[in-house]
């Protein structure tokens, strides 16, 4: 009987001793009471505000807490590992910052940090406490490139156009679409109404979107503006737009030829017809005949518009050798020249009279030489906020 009430005696006292740690001894625990920011991109530094609370009825003296750098994350250079507090009150608490950085590799997650908090005296004794920190990578598109095939395009032609979309974001794109509108009835996009699926694109990776478009035949020489919208959904799983302003360069080409070299009798002129075969308007044209290595005209027009023709006059020569030269000024503001060789021999008529008899020996060779001098290049794109 005695032996039970020691027993019974022993228990009650160490249930009351561990109720009295329990409720007057110190008790510690970390909180994360400030993340700044929150979430916290890869790449970038984040503010931690931690607080030490002591839940007990009796101060901690001379407690030390020690953060353990675990990757993405690590200290910024100044911080201090362990962290030394006198005395931390009883049902108080401490407040303290540290400054870490996430890493570049990091993904979208909530990561668990490791404090481990021990007496001054008894490292080795120590209870291990933790936090949870969000990272969320942010996605951003921009375009880093355009490219159209073939390079120049025509008026009346299908092109295709190569667009280079780069995440320069820290957070990966998913599933995303491009659809290209045009702001103007000369540019079309065709095949699936200019939409395309391009999938994932990861940090700092590049997608491709192909587009073919039509090239009205009544399009000028300019940059035509269209519109590339990106859907996409971004690491929270959220739907997201950006819309960039592409400009498409229409050039075209100008091919100049001879279609007649005749003789005016009446008017005693020698009339050369130039037509313009290309898809885009040549101007300030001035056409020299060179004779026997003399120049005996020059005419001047101001322009000749695609697919026309024009009748350029020089004083008549029946018989020689000659050169036809037509500097002119293209559609980026470079400058042009075509050459021509001909072989005149043309058969008087009398006096004249009324005969409009017109005769040509040969055109012998036809040379086009560009001689560029600068080129307007236009800008190609930019990005709509």
């Amino acid at each position: 009987m005695k032996k039970t009430l020691f027993l019974f005696g022993l228990v009650l006292v160490l249930l009351v001793s561990n109720a009295y740690a329990q409720t007057y001894l110190p008790s510690i625990n970390i909180v994360l009471t400030q993340q700044i920011p929150n979430p916290v991109e890869p790449g970038q530094s984040v503010n931690l505000e931690i607080a030490i609370e002591n839940d007990g009825y009796s101060a901690a003296e001379n407690m030390v807490v020690e953060f353990i750098p675990k990757p993405p994350f690590s200290l910024l250079q100044g911080e201090i590992v362990k962290r030394e507090f006198t005395q931390i009150p009883a049902t108080g608490s401490i407040k303290t910052t540290y400054r870490l950085y996430a890493d570049l590799i990091a993904n979208t997650n909530d990561y668990e940090l490791e404090f481990r908090v021990y007496g001054k005296l008894t490292p080795d004794n120590y209870i291990k406490k933790t936090i949870i920190v969000s990272v969320q990578g942010r996605s951003e598109l921009i375009v880093d490139s355009v490219k159209t095939v073939p390079e120049n395009m025509e008026p009346g032609g299908l092109a295709t156009i190569l667009f280079k979309i780069r995440n320069v974001g820290t957070g990966t794109v998913r599933n995303a679409k491009a659809t290209l509108t045009s702001v103007s009835d000369e540019i079309i996009p065709v095949y699936s109404a200019g939409r395309v699926f391009v999938g994932n694109i990861e940090p700092n990776e590049t997608g491709e979107v192909s587009m073919q478009v039509s090239i009205d035949s009544s399009a000028e020489y300019k940059t035509y503006i269209t519109n590339l919208q990106m859907d996409y959904n971004d690491e929270n799983n959220e739907e997201q737009s950006t819309i960039f302003s592409v400009g498409i360069p229409v050039t075209g080409s100008i091919n100049l030829d001879i279609i007649t070299v005749e003789a005016n009798y009446n008017r005693n002129k020698i009339e050369i017809d130039v037509a313009n075969k290309g898809t885009t308007d040549a101007k300030s044209l001035e056409a020299r005949l060179i004779v026997d290595g003399e120049t005996i005209g020059i005419d001047y027009i101001s322009s000749l518009k695609a697919t026309k023709k024009t009748t350029f006059d020089f004083p008549l020569i029946f018989a020689g050798s000659g050169q036809f030269v037509i500097d002119f000024v293209g559609p980026g503001l470079e400058e042009n020249q075509f050459t021509a060789d001909i072989i005149f021999d043309f058969v008087p008529q009398g006096d004249g009279g009324t005969s409009s008899l017109l005769f040509i020996v040969s055109v012998v060779v036809v040379i086009v030489g560009w001689k560029k001098k600068w080129h307007h290049k236009l800008p190609l794109f930019k990005k709509k906020r």
